[in-house]
């Protein structure tokens, strides 16, 4: 990887993506950042793709920040699990012991967790994200739902 970002950006620890986000993207990635100077969009389309939903999605996450996270709690819940999958996790606090605790999981159960909620923490923090982004956790979370029922 560094010799790719080393040959297509000249500098090896920069991400072709970098450089492109830092020549082309005015809205930032992350909320608490500001917005960039706006580069000169020579066609009312290319202005749009820029500045259309990524700086709604900015404003919204920078005015009401608790909304923010709440939707996009809302979209991950139902990403990962959905309708289908959400009958069983609701059943958990009534097939689960009342007396279990976090100490009668196991220790891949428990890492299997940990990488979720830190996923999850993660898939929040970003002012737009796609479905995709969450793909590789995907597994650990289904990983881990079967786990907790199985238990």
């Amino acid at each position: 990887m560094l010799y790719y970002f080393w040959r297509t950006s000249d500098s090896p620890f920069r991400s072709p993506f970098f450089v492109y986000a830092q020549a082309y993207d005015p809205v930032p990635v992350f909320p608490w950042q500001s917005i960039k100077p706006v580069p000169a969009f020579h066609h009312a389309a290319l202005r749009n793709f820029y500045f259309g939903l990524p700086l709604a999605q900015y404003e919204f996450a920078r005015s009401h920040p608790s909304w923010f996270v709440l939707t996009r709690t809302a979209f991950l819940c139902f990403f990962f699990i959905g309708p289908v999958l959400s009958l069983p996790l609701f059943t958990l606090g009534v097939i689960l012991p009342h007396d279990m605790s976090y100490t009668d999981i196991g220790h891949s159960t428990r890492f299997l967790l940990l990488v979720c909620c830190v996923s999850f923490v993660g898939l929040l923090l970003p002012i737009y994200i796609l479905p995709h982004y969450a793909a590789p956790v995907t597994s650990a979370t289904f990983c881990a739902m079967i786990i907790l029922l199985v238990q």
